[in-house]
């Protein structure tokens, strides 16, 4: 049986184990997150249609921290603009107000009882081709702040 080595600087081994017990944080984890949500969001926007609003739905979406306590942390990609989950899910607009919705299209007024809208989705396959990219983006994000850790 060997004989038990002695640790040398063990308070810098214990000040390391210390912070890297902080990455958990959930300060961490949200600028991970957010990282990785990039991703999701960036080819949202570029799948948004592009004349809806005069482009303001995709200068509207971002990434959002929805949720925060403790070492729990969740993050949103989306939009708050009204006319956003009609485009990405369709549907059929009936007026609110009055007979009529009125609106025009090459400069000649259109009067529609109702107007349906195909969907036109740019949010959900924004995700599902970009999830796997995202996750990669999140855990280095977290390894860079543990190198980080190991360095300092």
């Amino acid at each position: 049986m060997s004989k038990p080595r002695r640790v040398r600087n063990l308070d810098r081994l214990e000040r390391k184990l210390g912070k890297l017990s902080r990455l958990a944080s959930a300060d961490v984890l949200e600028n991970a997150l957010h990282a990785g949500a990039q991703e999701i969001r960036n080819a949202a926007i570029d799948k948004a249609p592009y004349r809806v609003g005069g482009g303001g739905l995709r200068g509207s979406i971002l990434t959002k921290t929805d949720e925060k306590s403790g070492s729990r942390v969740s993050v949103l990609v989306g939009t708050n603009l009204v006319y956003a989950a009609i485009q990405e899910f369709g549907g059929t607009i009936f007026p609110k107000k009055g007979r009529f919705l009125v609106f025009e299209i090459d400069g000649k007024k259109i009067f529609a009882r109702k107007v349906t809208l195909p969907p036109r989705p740019y949010l959900r396959p924004a995700f599902d081709e970009q999830k796997g990219e995202a996750v990669k983006v999140f855990r280095l994000a977290v390894a860079d702040q543990i190198k980080a850790i190991a360095r300092g």
